[in-house]
Protein backbone atom coordinates (compact mmCIF):
# COMPACT_ATOMS: atom_id res chain seq x y z
CA UNK A 1 0.00 0.00 0.00
CA UNK A 2 1.49 3.53 -1.29
CA UNK A 3 2.59 5.93 1.81
CA UNK A 4 0.03 8.39 2.38
CA UNK A 5 0.72 11.96 1.05
CA UNK A 6 2.06 13.90 4.20
CA UNK A 7 0.55 17.63 3.71
CA UNK A 8 3.27 19.83 4.95
CA UNK A 9 4.67 23.03 3.64
CA UNK A 10 7.02 21.76 1.11
CA UNK A 11 3.45 19.74 -0.12
CA UNK A 12 1.71 22.90 -0.54
CA UNK A 13 4.59 24.38 -1.77
CA UNK A 14 4.52 21.58 -4.96
CA UNK A 15 1.02 22.59 -5.21
CA UNK A 16 1.79 25.80 -5.96
CA UNK A 17 5.11 25.66 -7.71
CA UNK A 18 2.60 22.83 -9.95
CA UNK A 19 0.77 25.35 -12.48
CA UNK A 20 4.03 26.72 -13.37
CA UNK A 21 5.83 23.96 -14.13
CA UNK A 22 2.89 22.61 -16.59
CA UNK A 23 3.18 25.76 -18.41
CA UNK A 24 6.55 24.94 -19.27
CA UNK A 25 5.47 22.11 -21.06
CA UNK A 26 6.53 19.31 -18.27
CA UNK A 27 4.26 16.72 -17.75
CA UNK A 28 3.69 14.22 -13.96
CA UNK A 29 2.49 10.77 -14.81
CA UNK A 30 3.44 9.93 -11.81
CA UNK A 31 1.39 13.31 -9.89
CA UNK A 32 3.21 14.45 -6.96
CA UNK A 33 6.21 12.31 -7.01
CA UNK A 34 7.32 13.54 -9.92
CA UNK A 35 7.64 17.50 -8.92
CA UNK A 36 9.62 15.96 -5.83
CA UNK A 37 12.94 16.47 -7.89
CA UNK A 38 12.24 19.73 -9.49
CA UNK A 39 10.53 21.04 -6.40
CA UNK A 40 13.07 19.95 -3.56
CA UNK A 41 16.08 22.30 -4.50
CA UNK A 42 14.57 25.38 -5.33
CA UNK A 43 12.89 24.71 -1.80
CA UNK A 44 16.07 24.95 -0.36
CA UNK A 45 17.19 28.01 -1.54
CA UNK A 46 13.54 29.31 -0.63
CA UNK A 47 13.65 32.18 1.66
CA UNK A 48 12.74 31.63 5.21
CA UNK A 49 10.04 34.71 5.30
CA UNK A 50 8.29 32.34 1.89
CA UNK A 51 8.89 29.12 3.75
CA UNK A 52 6.48 30.63 7.07
CA UNK A 53 3.85 31.51 4.65
CA UNK A 54 3.56 28.02 3.50
CA UNK A 55 4.24 26.56 7.28
CA UNK A 56 0.72 28.84 7.81
CA UNK A 57 -1.21 27.51 5.56
CA UNK A 58 0.14 23.92 6.45
CA UNK A 59 -1.26 24.78 10.46
CA UNK A 60 -4.32 26.16 9.14
CA UNK A 61 -4.92 23.21 6.98
CA UNK A 62 -4.63 20.50 9.97
CA UNK A 63 -6.75 22.48 12.30
CA UNK A 64 -9.49 22.44 9.89
CA UNK A 65 -9.17 18.83 9.49
CA UNK A 66 -9.10 18.43 13.08
CA UNK A 67 -12.50 19.80 13.62
CA UNK A 68 -16.08 19.46 12.58
CA UNK A 69 -15.41 20.77 8.73
CA UNK A 70 -13.00 17.98 8.63
CA UNK A 71 -15.07 14.76 9.41
CA UNK A 72 -16.61 14.89 6.17
CA UNK A 73 -13.34 13.88 4.74
CA UNK A 74 -11.90 11.77 7.54
CA UNK A 75 -12.42 7.91 6.90
CA UNK A 76 -12.22 4.50 9.51
CA UNK A 77 -10.35 1.53 8.87
CA UNK A 78 -13.18 0.40 6.36
CA UNK A 79 -13.00 3.78 3.95
CA UNK A 80 -15.96 4.59 5.20
CA UNK A 81 -15.96 8.40 5.68
CA UNK A 82 -16.93 9.24 9.60
CA UNK A 83 -19.70 11.89 8.35
CA UNK A 84 -21.53 8.65 6.89
CA UNK A 85 -20.86 6.83 10.20
CA UNK A 86 -23.82 7.25 12.25
CA UNK A 87 -24.46 5.89 16.21
CA UNK A 88 -28.01 4.28 16.05
CA UNK A 89 -27.98 3.89 19.98
CA UNK A 90 -27.58 7.99 20.55
CA UNK A 91 -29.82 8.78 17.73
CA UNK A 92 -32.31 6.19 19.33
CA UNK A 93 -31.60 8.64 22.66
CA UNK A 94 -31.64 11.72 21.11
CA UNK A 95 -34.98 11.23 19.49
CA UNK A 96 -36.44 9.76 22.75
CA UNK A 97 -35.36 12.94 24.53
CA UNK A 98 -36.78 15.05 21.96
CA UNK A 99 -40.51 12.92 22.60
CA UNK A 100 -40.56 13.30 26.18
CA UNK A 101 -39.82 17.27 26.05
CA UNK A 102 -42.43 17.65 23.32
CA UNK A 103 -45.05 15.93 25.41
CA UNK A 104 -43.65 17.24 28.97
CA UNK A 105 -43.85 21.20 27.74
CA UNK A 106 -48.18 20.37 27.42
CA UNK A 107 -48.23 19.15 31.03
CA UNK A 108 -50.13 20.97 33.87
CA UNK A 109 -48.14 21.96 37.17
CA UNK A 110 -48.16 20.38 40.40
CA UNK A 111 -50.91 17.43 40.99
CA UNK A 112 -53.04 18.93 37.92
CA UNK A 113 -51.36 15.94 35.91
CA UNK A 114 -53.39 12.99 37.71
CA UNK A 115 -55.98 14.11 35.27
CA UNK A 116 -53.87 13.85 32.07
CA UNK A 117 -54.98 10.85 30.06
CA UNK A 118 -52.51 8.36 28.27
CA UNK A 119 -52.98 5.37 26.23
CA UNK A 120 -50.96 2.23 27.04
CA UNK A 121 -50.96 -0.40 23.92
CA UNK A 122 -49.54 -4.03 23.08
CA UNK A 123 -49.74 -6.18 20.12
CA UNK A 124 -48.54 -9.29 20.04
CA UNK A 125 -46.99 -11.02 16.76
CA UNK A 126 -46.75 -14.43 15.25
CA UNK A 127 -43.06 -13.63 13.96
CA UNK A 128 -40.52 -11.00 12.66
CA UNK A 129 -39.29 -12.24 8.97
CA UNK A 130 -35.45 -11.51 7.90
CA UNK A 131 -36.75 -8.10 5.94
CA UNK A 132 -38.01 -7.06 9.37
CA UNK A 133 -41.82 -7.78 8.79
CA UNK A 134 -43.86 -8.34 11.44
CA UNK A 135 -47.31 -10.42 11.72
CA UNK A 136 -49.32 -9.01 14.19
CA UNK A 137 -52.39 -11.09 15.38
CA UNK A 138 -53.36 -9.32 18.33
CA UNK A 139 -54.07 -5.46 19.53
CA UNK A 140 -54.99 -4.33 23.47
CA UNK A 141 -54.78 -0.69 24.21
CA UNK A 142 -56.47 0.94 27.56
CA UNK A 143 -56.67 4.58 28.43
CA UNK A 144 -55.78 5.64 31.85
CA UNK A 145 -54.87 8.68 34.22
CA UNK A 146 -53.40 8.45 37.32
CA UNK A 147 -56.41 10.08 39.46
CA UNK A 148 -59.44 7.49 37.18
CA UNK A 149 -57.27 4.38 36.38
CA UNK A 150 -58.22 2.29 33.50
CA UNK A 151 -61.25 4.53 31.99
CA UNK A 152 -61.58 2.58 28.49
CA UNK A 153 -60.32 -0.60 27.18
CA UNK A 154 -60.43 -2.12 23.06
CA UNK A 155 -58.84 -5.17 22.72
CA UNK A 156 -59.09 -7.29 18.74
CA UNK A 157 -58.19 -10.44 17.29
CA UNK A 158 -56.41 -9.34 13.64
CA UNK A 159 -55.94 -11.86 10.76
CA UNK A 160 -52.61 -12.01 10.17
CA UNK A 161 -53.04 -12.94 6.31
CA UNK A 162 -51.06 -15.86 4.38
CA UNK A 163 -47.84 -17.00 6.62
CA UNK A 164 -44.30 -16.26 4.83
CA UNK A 165 -42.83 -18.96 3.17
CA UNK A 166 -40.07 -20.81 5.29
CA UNK A 167 -41.79 -18.85 8.41
CA UNK A 168 -44.32 -21.73 9.10
CA UNK A 169 -42.20 -23.29 11.96
CA UNK A 170 -41.02 -20.06 13.58
CA UNK A 171 -44.70 -18.54 13.80
CA UNK A 172 -45.64 -21.84 15.45
CA UNK A 173 -43.03 -22.05 17.84
CA UNK A 174 -44.04 -18.54 18.87
CA UNK A 175 -47.23 -19.27 19.34
CA UNK A 176 -46.69 -21.83 21.57
CA UNK A 177 -44.31 -20.44 23.53
CA UNK A 178 -45.97 -17.17 24.06
CA UNK A 179 -49.83 -16.07 23.20
CA UNK A 180 -51.00 -19.59 22.06
CA UNK A 181 -53.00 -18.15 19.52
CA UNK A 182 -53.48 -20.50 16.06
CA UNK A 183 -51.31 -19.18 13.46
CA UNK A 184 -54.22 -19.90 10.57
CA UNK A 185 -58.27 -20.18 10.68
CA UNK A 186 -58.76 -18.74 13.84
CA UNK A 187 -62.34 -18.41 14.27
CA UNK A 188 -61.96 -15.63 16.78
CA UNK A 189 -59.52 -13.21 14.11
CA UNK A 190 -61.37 -10.40 12.61
CA UNK A 191 -59.94 -9.32 8.68
CA UNK A 192 -62.12 -6.00 9.15
CA UNK A 193 -59.39 -3.29 9.44
CA UNK A 194 -60.51 -0.71 8.06
CA UNK A 195 -63.69 -0.75 10.70
CA UNK A 196 -60.59 -1.65 13.41
CA UNK A 197 -59.32 1.08 12.44
CA UNK A 198 -62.04 3.53 12.84
CA UNK A 199 -62.40 2.47 15.75
CA UNK A 200 -58.88 2.71 17.58
CA UNK A 201 -58.80 6.83 15.64
CA UNK A 202 -61.99 7.35 17.93
CA UNK A 203 -60.42 5.11 21.22
CA UNK A 204 -57.88 8.08 21.13
CA UNK A 205 -59.75 11.02 19.95
CA UNK A 206 -62.97 10.67 20.05
CA UNK A 207 -65.12 11.70 16.74
CA UNK A 208 -61.59 14.24 15.91
CA UNK A 209 -61.87 16.49 18.78
CA UNK A 210 -58.56 16.71 20.14
CA UNK A 211 -56.44 18.93 17.72
CA UNK A 212 -53.66 16.44 18.00
CA UNK A 213 -54.06 12.94 18.04
CA UNK A 214 -52.48 11.85 21.81
CA UNK A 215 -49.01 9.03 21.32
CA UNK A 216 -49.67 5.44 22.17
CA UNK A 217 -46.74 4.04 25.19
CA UNK A 218 -45.35 0.87 24.92
CA UNK A 219 -42.02 -0.94 26.37
CA UNK A 220 -38.84 0.50 24.45
CA UNK A 221 -38.32 -2.82 23.02
CA UNK A 222 -41.26 -3.12 21.43
CA UNK A 223 -41.87 0.38 19.80
CA UNK A 224 -40.09 -0.81 16.80
CA UNK A 225 -42.63 -4.14 16.31
CA UNK A 226 -45.66 -1.56 17.29
CA UNK A 227 -44.77 0.88 14.98
CA UNK A 228 -44.77 -1.33 11.82
CA UNK A 229 -47.97 -3.35 12.92
CA UNK A 230 -50.00 -0.05 13.62
CA UNK A 231 -48.50 0.78 9.46
CA UNK A 232 -49.30 -2.81 8.10
CA UNK A 233 -52.98 -2.18 9.82
CA UNK A 234 -53.52 1.21 8.75
CA UNK A 235 -52.50 -0.01 4.91
CA UNK A 236 -54.67 -3.13 4.95
CA UNK A 237 -57.26 -0.80 5.72
CA UNK A 238 -56.96 1.85 2.62
CA UNK A 239 -58.72 4.72 3.89
CA UNK A 240 -56.81 7.09 1.64
CA UNK A 241 -55.11 9.15 4.21
CA UNK A 242 -51.79 9.19 6.20
CA UNK A 243 -51.37 7.57 9.15
CA UNK A 244 -52.62 9.42 12.31
CA UNK A 245 -51.76 6.88 14.80
CA UNK A 246 -47.71 6.49 13.87
CA UNK A 247 -46.54 8.28 16.98
CA UNK A 248 -45.28 4.96 19.15
CA UNK A 249 -43.43 6.30 22.79
CA UNK A 250 -41.43 4.77 25.12
CA UNK A 251 -43.51 3.95 28.08
CA UNK A 252 -40.28 4.18 30.31
CA UNK A 253 -39.41 7.79 30.00
CA UNK A 254 -42.77 8.63 30.52
CA UNK A 255 -42.88 6.52 33.82
CA UNK A 256 -39.33 8.56 34.51
CA UNK A 257 -41.45 11.43 33.87
CA UNK A 258 -44.07 11.11 36.14
CA UNK A 259 -41.69 10.83 39.08
CA UNK A 260 -39.80 13.49 37.86
CA UNK A 261 -42.85 15.37 37.56
CA UNK A 262 -43.47 15.65 41.13
CA UNK A 263 -39.66 15.60 42.71
CA UNK A 264 -38.70 12.20 43.04
CA UNK A 265 -35.79 10.48 40.50
CA UNK A 266 -35.86 6.62 39.22
CA UNK A 267 -33.24 5.47 36.56
CA UNK A 268 -34.52 3.79 33.58
CA UNK A 269 -33.41 0.46 35.02
CA UNK A 270 -36.03 0.77 37.60
CA UNK A 271 -38.62 1.65 35.66
CA UNK A 272 -37.88 -1.48 33.64
CA UNK A 273 -38.33 -4.12 37.04
CA UNK A 274 -41.07 -2.03 38.27
CA UNK A 275 -43.17 -2.67 34.56
CA UNK A 276 -42.09 -6.23 34.28
CA UNK A 277 -42.68 -7.79 37.51
CA UNK A 278 -44.86 -10.90 38.04
CA UNK A 279 -46.99 -9.93 40.92
CA UNK A 280 -50.19 -9.85 38.40
CA UNK A 281 -49.13 -12.01 35.64
CA UNK A 282 -51.68 -14.84 36.24
CA UNK A 283 -54.42 -12.01 38.50
CA UNK A 284 -58.12 -13.28 37.57
CA UNK A 285 -59.87 -11.23 35.02
CA UNK A 286 -56.94 -9.11 33.72
CA UNK A 287 -56.97 -10.59 30.18
CA UNK A 288 -59.49 -11.68 27.21
CA UNK A 289 -61.56 -14.23 27.64
CA UNK A 290 -59.43 -16.54 25.28
CA UNK A 291 -56.06 -16.11 27.29
CA UNK A 292 -58.19 -15.85 30.62
CA UNK A 293 -59.54 -19.45 29.84
CA UNK A 294 -55.83 -20.61 28.72
CA UNK A 295 -54.35 -19.29 31.74
CA UNK A 296 -51.72 -17.74 29.53
CA UNK A 297 -50.06 -14.25 30.78
CA UNK A 298 -48.89 -13.46 27.25
CA UNK A 299 -52.36 -11.72 26.44
CA UNK A 300 -52.02 -7.89 24.80
CA UNK A 301 -55.07 -6.47 27.42
CA UNK A 302 -53.64 -7.94 30.04
CA UNK A 303 -50.01 -6.91 29.40
CA UNK A 304 -51.18 -3.40 29.33
CA UNK A 305 -53.44 -3.90 32.30
CA UNK A 306 -50.61 -4.94 34.60
CA UNK A 307 -48.38 -1.74 33.26
CA UNK A 308 -51.70 0.05 34.36
CA UNK A 309 -51.37 -1.52 37.71
CA UNK A 310 -47.74 -0.92 38.29
CA UNK A 311 -47.71 2.54 37.61
CA UNK A 312 -51.11 3.00 40.19
CA UNK A 313 -48.87 1.09 42.53
CA UNK A 314 -45.96 3.00 42.83
CA UNK A 315 -47.07 6.99 41.55
CA UNK A 316 -50.51 6.98 42.82
CA UNK A 317 -48.81 7.56 46.54
CA UNK A 318 -47.04 10.45 45.12
CA UNK A 319 -49.42 12.53 43.86
CA UNK A 320 -52.20 11.80 46.83
CA UNK A 321 -54.19 9.43 44.37
CA UNK A 322 -56.71 6.58 46.56
CA UNK A 323 -56.27 3.22 44.82
CA UNK A 324 -59.65 2.00 43.58
CA UNK A 325 -60.57 -0.92 41.57
CA UNK A 326 -59.92 1.05 38.35
CA UNK A 327 -56.32 1.06 39.38
CA UNK A 328 -55.52 -2.23 40.94
CA UNK A 329 -57.53 -5.13 40.81
CA UNK A 330 -59.53 -6.23 44.47
CA UNK A 331 -58.17 -9.58 45.33
CA UNK A 332 -60.70 -11.78 47.57
CA UNK A 333 -59.71 -12.18 51.12
CA UNK A 334 -58.00 -15.32 51.10
CA UNK A 335 -57.84 -15.85 47.50
CA UNK A 336 -54.49 -16.62 46.04
CA UNK A 337 -53.46 -16.53 42.06
CA UNK A 338 -51.81 -19.49 41.11
CA UNK A 339 -51.84 -21.79 38.05
CA UNK A 340 -51.83 -26.02 37.79
CA UNK A 341 -49.71 -27.51 35.94
CA UNK A 342 -50.90 -31.05 34.51
CA UNK A 343 -48.89 -33.65 35.13
CA UNK A 344 -48.23 -33.69 31.69
CA UNK A 345 -45.78 -30.44 31.58
CA UNK A 346 -43.46 -32.18 34.21
CA UNK A 347 -41.31 -34.36 32.77
CA UNK A 348 -39.99 -37.62 34.91
CA UNK A 349 -37.78 -40.16 33.95
CA UNK A 350 -38.38 -43.76 34.09
CA UNK A 351 -36.04 -44.17 37.47
CA UNK A 352 -37.45 -41.33 39.61
CA UNK A 353 -41.21 -42.26 38.50
CA UNK A 354 -40.76 -45.79 39.75
CA UNK A 355 -39.78 -44.66 42.87
CA UNK A 356 -43.04 -41.76 43.06
CA UNK A 357 -46.07 -43.05 45.01
CA UNK A 358 -49.20 -42.76 43.51
CA UNK A 359 -51.18 -39.37 43.56
CA UNK A 360 -54.38 -41.42 43.96
CA UNK A 361 -56.03 -40.09 47.10
CA UNK A 362 -57.06 -42.98 49.59
CA UNK A 363 -60.48 -42.34 49.25
CA UNK A 364 -60.77 -42.06 45.64
CA UNK A 365 -64.01 -43.88 44.23
CA UNK A 366 -63.43 -42.83 40.72
CA UNK A 367 -63.20 -45.79 38.06
CA UNK A 368 -59.36 -46.68 37.24
CA UNK A 369 -59.56 -45.12 33.97
CA UNK A 370 -60.18 -42.15 35.04
CA UNK A 371 -57.15 -41.97 37.82
CA UNK A 372 -53.76 -40.22 36.78
CA UNK A 373 -51.10 -42.26 38.63
CA UNK A 374 -47.71 -42.80 37.96
CA UNK A 375 -47.09 -46.54 36.46
CA UNK A 376 -43.55 -47.11 36.17
CA UNK A 377 -42.44 -48.80 32.68
CA UNK A 378 -39.07 -50.62 34.04
CA UNK A 379 -38.86 -52.71 37.29
CA UNK A 380 -36.36 -50.32 39.47
CA UNK A 381 -32.59 -51.90 39.67
CA UNK A 382 -31.37 -50.76 42.74
CA UNK A 383 -27.43 -49.86 42.84
CA UNK A 384 -25.11 -52.73 44.32
CA UNK A 385 -23.75 -50.27 47.26
CA UNK A 386 -27.50 -49.59 48.16
CA UNK A 387 -28.48 -53.03 48.07
CA UNK A 388 -25.60 -54.17 50.34
CA UNK A 389 -26.34 -51.74 52.79
CA UNK A 390 -30.10 -52.63 52.53
CA UNK A 391 -29.23 -56.32 53.09
CA UNK A 392 -27.21 -55.53 56.42
CA UNK A 393 -29.93 -53.35 57.46
CA UNK A 394 -32.40 -56.42 57.09
CA UNK A 395 -29.79 -59.38 58.32
CA UNK A 396 -29.68 -56.37 61.49
CA UNK A 397 -33.42 -56.45 62.02
CA UNK A 398 -33.63 -60.25 62.04
CA UNK A 399 -31.04 -60.47 64.09
CA UNK A 400 -32.25 -58.85 66.85
CA UNK A 401 -35.49 -59.89 66.28
CA UNK A 402 -34.20 -63.34 67.27
CA UNK A 403 -32.23 -62.20 70.50
CA UNK A 404 -35.66 -60.58 71.65
CA UNK A 405 -37.73 -63.90 71.10
CA UNK A 406 -35.23 -66.07 72.79
CA UNK A 407 -34.79 -64.05 76.38
CA UNK A 408 -38.78 -63.84 75.66
CA UNK A 409 -38.85 -67.40 75.82
CA UNK A 410 -36.37 -68.22 78.78
CA UNK A 411 -37.93 -65.22 80.97
CA UNK A 412 -41.56 -67.55 79.98
CA UNK A 413 -39.61 -70.81 81.55
CA UNK A 414 -37.89 -69.52 84.57
CA UNK A 415 -41.26 -68.17 85.44
CA UNK A 416 -43.01 -71.30 84.92
CA UNK A 417 -40.26 -73.55 86.79
CA UNK A 418 -39.23 -73.33 90.53
CA UNK A 419 -36.09 -75.31 89.98
CA UNK A 420 -33.41 -73.15 88.99
CA UNK A 421 -30.20 -74.51 86.64
CA UNK A 422 -27.40 -74.55 89.39
CA UNK A 423 -24.47 -75.19 86.06
CA UNK A 424 -21.70 -72.51 86.52
CA UNK A 425 -21.38 -71.04 83.12
CA UNK A 426 -17.43 -71.40 82.19
CA UNK A 427 -15.88 -68.33 80.26
CA UNK A 428 -14.33 -69.54 76.52
CA UNK A 429 -10.32 -68.76 76.66
CA UNK A 430 -9.31 -67.11 74.46
CA UNK A 431 -6.86 -68.36 71.78
CA UNK A 432 -3.24 -68.49 72.95
CA UNK A 433 -4.34 -67.82 76.72
CA UNK A 434 -1.95 -69.95 79.06
CA UNK A 435 -3.10 -72.13 81.75
CA UNK A 436 -2.36 -74.48 84.11
CA UNK A 437 -3.91 -77.53 82.37
CA UNK A 438 -2.46 -76.39 79.28
CA UNK A 439 1.00 -77.99 77.72
CA UNK A 440 3.32 -74.77 76.97
CA UNK A 441 5.79 -76.08 74.83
Amino acid sequence: MPKKQVKNAFYFYMKELEPQLKREGRVFPHGMADIVPIAHPRWKILPEKEKERFEKISKEYKAKMRGAEGDKYRQDNTRTLLSERRDEYADLQKKRTKERNSVKSQWPTGKLLASEKFYLLNIQTLCKTDDGDYLPCEIGAIEYSIKSGITKTLHRFIEPGRIPTGYRYECKSKSEDTHQIPIERFEKSDANYRGFWIQLENFVNPNGEKPEYPPFYCMGSDVEELEYSLNWVHDKACLGYANRLKRVYNLEGLVQDLFGHIGHSVSETQVIDLMTAHTWDFEPKTRCEFHEELECKFCSLGFVNRYAYAISDSVCPLFGVQITPKHLPIREEGSVSCVVLPPSSMKIDRNQEARMPSRRPQNDNRPQQQQQTFQPNTEYKMPKAQKRKADGNQQLEQGKQLIDDDNNGSESSQSSSPIRDETPIIPRKKKNEGGPDEDVG
